[in-house]
């Protein structure tokens, strides 16, 4: 059976991970200590992510809201120069599952990051499944709550 595992900041900034439940209006993540107690923390609703089930990597547990980057010279989605590095993981509702949503080079414009995607003529779709499908080739570099300035100027992101 597949164990449904969410993360959530603290008010102090620290992650804990475990179940998510809602006690009197607020959202706790429930874990269990080392001696079979459950101990809930309160998090700070717009921290909280679930966990994929996919690793990247380097084994790591990807969690809704990860950055991920390519890391793989192999893939179709490297380049040196930086363009379609990262990708937010979200729940995609139009295909109910996963996916990767493209954020472009920090310092490239919106626009300079369109003329590119039509240069390659449009080949990449966003969303990009394709990037859930070969996890093993991205690693995950932060995440949106901890990393805001990869996202800021993002205008294919949003926020769930």
């Amino acid at each position: 059976m597949r164990t449904i595992k969410f993360r959530g900041k603290k008010s102090q900034g620290d992650w804990v991970y475990g179940f998510f439940t809602y006690c009197e209006r607020s959202p706790w993540i429930g874990e269990q200590t080392g001696d079979g107690q459950l101990r809930f923390t309160p998090v700070d609703e717009t921290t909280i992510g679930q966990s994929t089930n996919l690793t990247d990597e380097g084994n790591l547990t990807v969690f809704e809201g990860d950055i991920v980057r390519c890391c793989s010279k192999d893939s179709l989605y490297f380049t040196e120069d930086g363009l379609f590095w990262a990708y937010v993981i979200r729940w995609d509702t139009c295909i109910s599952g996963w996916n990767a949503f493209p954020i472009h080079h920090p310092e490239m414009s919106g626009e300079e990051f369109d003329e590119a995607v039509q240069q390659l003529g449009g080949t990449i779709t966003w969303p990009n499944h394709s990037v859930i499908e070969n996890m093993n080739h991205y690693r995950i570099i932060g995440n949106v709550t901890d990393n805001k300035d990869y996202i800021k100027d993002y205008k294919y992101y949003r926020e769930s």
